[in-house]
């Protein structure tokens, strides 16, 4: 299939790349589907295809997602089966998940957040009835992230939750952990 590839004259950051991608490929009329890949992605073999196969089995489905290795120590990000009322909570789904163009219009494209502009753009997607689909599979390598380097930044995780939380207007409510 064919590849166009877009070279950005400035350094804008991931949301702005990721939009201006998915303008320029609508402007050439080129796919329902879009994949958003970091450089630090390597995608499985036949990951590409099971994406396609699921969104070909189900037209509900809107975004399918599934988990992934680092490649730094071949540590493993399990994801959720999808639910709205948990993506309040955890991030779960990875921007590198194969959407369609639908969505991305419908949720108005990634926002220009400092961090957690996957999260935001899924758990909006959710809030707006949008369906994703689980693949319980590895379907991509990519860098681990530090919890001080995640989108460049220097904030805590926590406060970058807290963040997410006030931006969503999702209350704080306590959480109770148990295990077994």
């Amino acid at each position: 299939f064919p590849v166009t590839i877009q070279v950005l004259k400035t350094h804008s950051g991931a949301s702005a790349a990721r939009n201006h991608g998915a303008v320029v490929s609508n402007d050439m009329q080129s796919g329902e589907i879009l994949f958003f890949i970091d450089a630090d992605c390597e995608i499985n073999p036949g990951m590409l295809r099971e994406c396609v196969d699921q969104f070909k089995d189900d037209e509900s489905i809107k975004f399918v997602y599934g988990n992934y290795r680092f490649r730094e120590d071949y540590s493993e990000f399990i994801s959720q089966p999808f639910d709205p009322y948990l993506l309040k909570t955890f991030n779960y789904i990875s921007t590198m998940s194969p959407m369609r163009r639908s969505v991305f219009a419908k949720v108005g494209g990634f926002k220009d957040y400092p961090y957690f502009q996957d999260w935001s753009f899924f758990y909006t997607a959710s809030t707006l009835g949008i369906k994703g689909k689980f693949i319980n599979e590895f379907l991509f390598v990519t860098s681990k992230p530090k919890p001080t380097n995640i989108s460049g930044n220097d904030i805590s995780l926590e406060d970058k939750c807290n963040a997410f939380y006030e931006r969503h207007g999702i209350p704080k409510s306590p959480l109770v952990v148990t295990t077994f």
